[in-house]
C-alpha cells in the first residue's frame, strides 16, 4: 500500500499530467475540436487509477456530441469500414493465385489472368495513394493496406521456405514480383526461392532484376545459405564483381 501512495503521490505524474492537460486545452481553445476530444479521452485512459480522470471524462463525452466531432468519428467508421473491404478484397484475389501456374484448364487460366489484373491495378492504385505528397487519411489508409499486403505476402512465402516447400515459395513470390515488380527484396526472395529448389538460371536471372531494382548489400549476397547452389556460377559471381566496383 505505501508503493501505491508513492507512485500516486509522484511529481513525475503531475508534470505529465500538467503537461497533457494544457496541451489539450490550447487545442480546444484554438478550435481543434476533434483533437481536443482525442486528447481528453487519452488522457482519461492514460492517468486512470494515477489520478481522478473524471473531469477529462466529462470533457470528453461532452465534446463527443459537437458536430466536428461526430463528422470525424464518422469518418473514421467508414474509413475503418473501407479499410476491412479493400484488405479482404486484396485477400482474395491473393488467394486465389495461391498455389497456381500458368497451365491448366482455359478456364482456370483466365479466373487467375483476371485476379492477377485486379491485384496489380489495386496495388498499383494504393501505391499512388500513398506516394500523395499531402499527409491525408486517404494516404494514411493507403500506407496501411500496403504495408498490410507486403508483410501478409512476406509472412506466408517466408513460411514455406521455412518448411522447405520450395516449389509453392517460388509460385507464390513469382506472383508478389508481378504484383510488385518494383520491389527488390520481392524479386531478391524469389532468387532465393528458385536457388533453394534447383533453379539455378531463374535464381541468376531473377538476382540480376533484383539488382536493377536496388538490390545493393554485397555481404548479404555473400553470406546468405539460400544462394549456396549458385554461389560458384559465373552469373553470381560477376553479378558481386559488378556491385562491388559500385562501391
Amino acid at each position: 500500500m505505501k508503493s501505491a501512495l508513492r507512485v500516486r503521490s509522484d511529481p513525475l505524474i503531475d508534470a505529465l499530467l500538467k503537461k497533457e492537460v494544457e496541451r489539450v486545452r490550447a487545442q480546444e481553445a484554438a478550435g481543434s475540436i476533434y483533437q481536443a476530444y482525442a486528447g481528453y479521452l487519452g488522457i482519461a485512459e492514460e492517468f486512470k487509477g494515477l489520478r481522478d480522470v473524471a473531469e477529462f471524462e466529462q470533457k470528453a463525452a461532452s465534446l463527443k456530441d459537437s458536430k466536428e466531432v461526430r463528422q470525424a468519428l464518422k469518418a473514421e467508421k467508414d474509413q475503418a469500414s473501407e479499410e476491412r473491404a479493400r484488405s479482404a478484397e486484396l485477400h482474395r484475389w491473393r488467394t486465389q493465385l495461391e498455389g497456381r501456374g500458368s497451365a491448366g484448364s482455359s478456364a482456370e487460366s483466365e479466373d487467375r489472368t483476371m485476379a492477377l489484373a485486379d491485384l496489380k491495378r489495386a496495388v498499383a492504385d494504393l501505391k499512388k495513394r500513398s506516394d500523395a505528397r499531402e499527409s491525408t487519411p486517404d494516404r494514411a489508409l493507403a500506407r496501411r493496406l500496403l504495408n498490410q499486403f507486403m508483410a501478409s505476402s512476406f509472412e506466408a512465402s517466408m513460411a514455406l521456405l521455412d518448411r522447405k516447400d520450395y516449389d509453392r515459395a517460388a509460385a507464390n513470390l513469382a506472383v508478389d514480383a508481378e504484383v510488385m515488380p518494383d520491389n527488390w527484396r520481392v524479386l531478391y526472395n524469389l532468387a532465393c526461392a528458385y536457388s533453394l529448389k534447383g533453379d539455378k538460371k531463374k535464381a541468376i536471372d531473377t538476382l540480376k532484376k533484383s539488382v536493377q531494382k536496388g538490390l545493393s548489400n554485397v555481404s548479404e549476397l555473400e553470406s546468405d545459405k539460400s544462394l549456396d547452389a549458385i554461389r560458384d556460377e559465373a552469373g553470381f559471381k560477376k553479378i558481386v564483381e559488378e556491385l562491388k566496383l559500385k562501391k
